[in-house]
């Protein structure tokens, strides 16, 4: 025999363990790129749906403290959260 019963069972742990760091560091790999493109779209979001912020007209209907530009930030707040939804449930389907 070239190992020992206990120096196999070591063997098979240690290698485990490699390849349960090496996926994890995939995985935080793969989570960092996406929180760096969630990033970027986020901006994007904001600057494309965000407004000035000036009150251009007040109703008798909804918020008259909220200008009307207010709704691309509430559309990008869903988005995001859609999304942050979306990821975790991956990220636990895959642990």
């Amino acid at each position: 025999m070239k190992y020992t019963e206990q120096e196999q069972l070591e063997e098979i742990l240690h290698r485990g363990k490699k390849l349960r760091q090496r996926r994890d560091k995939n995985l935080m790999r793969g989570f960092s790129a996406t929180a760096t493109a969630l990033l970027f779209a986020l901006t994007a979001c904001i600057a494309k749906f965000g407004g000035s912020g000036v009150l251009e007209s007040r109703t008798d209907y909804g918020s008259f403290l909220l200008s009307a530009e207010t709704g691309g930030y509430v559309l990008t707040a869903v988005l995001a959260f859609v999304v942050g939804a979306v990821t975790t449930v991956i990220i636990k389907k895959r642990l």
